[in-house]
């Protein structure tokens, strides 16, 4: 049985490291024994060997310890989980009426409400002013009457996004948005659409805005009225015929994305949205909502958005924000890998690395950081120093051995591990190789020696 596709080893300088294992494909058609120091072309490619490690929970006695509580305070997959030792040891108040009790192979477990968390959904979770992230939305119900006032306070960065949709009736609705920094109010009665829109006043610098939407609905002319008013400014409004002969007193209307998706044409909302009023009276942005999700407390406005690509961590700095990157990642957005603009010298090869951020493997004759230094070798080590990385030696070929008909190789090796699995030579074509390719292949396997071969 032919052995896996070989990889052969790397040469890499002492001290670095790589998260992504190298391999290679040989250059020449053949390997002879060397007498001298010889050219050494090199070739690698990435390949992923890391396994993420499943960690399986442990059964703890009752009545009230746990394994393992995760803790997300918005969702429509409610959050919370208790592990119990007894698989049927749900009962009407274990949840404390905040969440739903299930039993599971390592016990029960709590969901609780988007509004609650702890092990056993006992800990209320206040926001004054909600934080919404691109994908977090809060939803309020609203009973019906023939005026419907919807005012609150918000603050955002960004140029365009859904801030509010209301449902009222079939084809009967009010819609807040951003469009290029402006404050947009598109309302329908039911037969045609009407837009109120501001036309000077940009409201995406990060300041407090105050809006005021209203709908006023007449059924008995059939007729409906719409105004916006920001930071109490003078009224805009506007009205239509309306097509509507009863009002439905189940209606609902969301803060920030839709989660039914309804707006595609609308990006989500990214910012912060505190002091809600509904027909005057007040309500609690997020206690007095009946669903939420993905939504927080608002701390930091400009880092919302997640601008800090790759790893990097955002911090608020004056009235915008800065990036941290991670190593190896650089640019005002952590965008630019250090690999773009090759650090390498001597022709090496620049791969990324969660460490040190970046990684040179060096070519032959080669080391250092930056492949920066000379290194004599008489006596090749081909010994690993960094994980993930082979260690090789490619021998050219000359044309009176390619073109003979005979050809030996003799070579002499030691080594310490004598349960290893490990490539020794491979003569083949340039390119990449498969078990059909031609090749010779002497293969070190748990002591033993297997040499393997397919000439076409």
């Amino acid at each position: 049985t032919e052995p896996p596709k070989p990889t052969v080893p790397t040469v890499v300088d002492t001290g670095t490291t790589v998260s992504e294992t190298t391999s290679t494909s040989p250059s020449p058609s053949s390997i002879t024994e060397v007498t001298s120091t010889p050219k050494i072309d090199t070739t690698t490619e990435k390949m992923f060997t890391d396994t993420p490690t499943e960690h399986a929970a442990t059964d703890i006695p009752l009545p009230v310890t746990t394994t393992e509580a995760m803790d997300v305070t918005t969702g429509l997959d409610n959050t919370t989980y208790l592990y119990t030792t007894t698989p049927s040891d749900c009962t009407e108040s274990i949840c404390n009426k905040h969440g739903t009790c299930t039993s599971t192979a390592h016990g029960i477990r709590c969901h609780c409400t988007f509004n609650y968390r702890g092990r056993f959904c006992d800990e209320k979770i206040s926001i004054v002013s909600a934080a919404f992230g691109g994908n977090s939305y809060i939803t309020h119900r609203i009973q019906n009457t023939t005026t419907i006032a919807i005012a609150f306070n918000a603050k955002t960065l960004i140029t365009d996004g859904q801030i509010m949709h209301v449902d009222i009736a079939k084809g009967v609705y009010m819609q807040l948005y951003m469009n290029s920094g402006l404050l947009k109010f598109k309302f329908s009665c039911g037969y045609q659409t009407m837009l109120l829109s501001e036309l000077k006043t940009f409201v995406n610098k990060g300041y407090q805005m105050k809006i005021e939407t209203r709908l006023d609905l007449y059924l008995n002319e059939q007729h409906c009225n719409a105004t916006l008013r920001l930071n109490d400014t003078v009224a805009m409004s506007g009205g239509q015929v309306a097509n509507i002969s009863s009002l439905d007193y189940n209606t609902t209307f969301y803060l920030g994305n839709s989660p039914e998706g309804r707006d595609a044409e609308s990006k989500p909302f990214i910012g912060c949205i505190k002091d809600l009023m509904v027909n005057d009276e007040n309500r609690d942005v997020f206690g007095d909502a009946i669903n939420a999700s993905e939504v927080t407390e608002c701390s930091s406005l400009s880092c919302l958005s997640c601008p800090c690509h790759n790893g990097g961590s955002c911090s608020d700095y004056g009235d915008g924000y800065t990036c941290s990157c991670a190593n190896g990642w650089t640019g005002d957005h952590c965008e630019q890998s250090v690999c773009d603009h090759n650090p390498c010298k001597s022709g090496g090869s620049c791969v990324r690395h969660p460490g040190s951020g970046f990684l040179c493997l060096c070519p032959y004759g080669k080391h250092g950081i930056f492949c920066e230094y000379n290194v004599e070798i008489t006596r090749p080590s081909l010994a690993p120093i960094t994980t993930g990385v082979s260690s090789f030696l490619v021998y050219p070929l000359s044309p009176s051995v390619i073109n003979s008909d005979r050809f030996d190789l003799r070579l002499r090796f030691q080594t310490p591990d004598m349960d290893q699995i490990a490539l020794l030579a491979f003569v083949g074509q340039k390119g990449r190789h498969d078990s059909r390719s031609q090749h010779l292949a002497l293969t070190f396997v748990k002591g033993y020696l297997m040499l393997t071969w397919n000439m076409g």
